[in-house]
């Protein structure tokens, strides 16, 4: 039987890197007609780590992102991951002020 894993065990950022690392150019996330190989996704979070890093975001930050299910949704939970920051997605369906 599976055991539970701590919140802190779980590093998406490190998963998605080992398997840029070990298949660069294997398919990683599909949306729409667009496609991503995990070396692509992993640089594109980098990146992405880096600006929020730049912005102020540290480990303990909580990053909102409201928007559509979509590559760049996965690109800022990996860069939080990264960073570790928390990620705290917004639901687009809700109106201004239930946000």
């Amino acid at each position: 039987m599976p055991t539970a894993q701590s919140a802190e065990s779980i590093d998406i950022g490190d998963d998605v890197a080992g398997h840029a690392a070990a298949k660069p150019g294997a398919l990683a996330v599909i949306s729409g007609d667009r496609h991503l190989s995990y070396e692509e996704l992993d640089d594109r979070a980098d990146r992405l780590a880096a600006l929020l890093e730049d912005l102020g975001v540290v480990a303990g930050s909580r990053v909102a992102h409201l928007d559509v299910n979509s590559i760049e949704a996965a690109e800022v939970v990996i860069a939080c991951g990264r960073i570790g920051a928390g990620y705290l997605p917004l639901n687009w369906r809700l109106a201004q002020r239930e946000l």
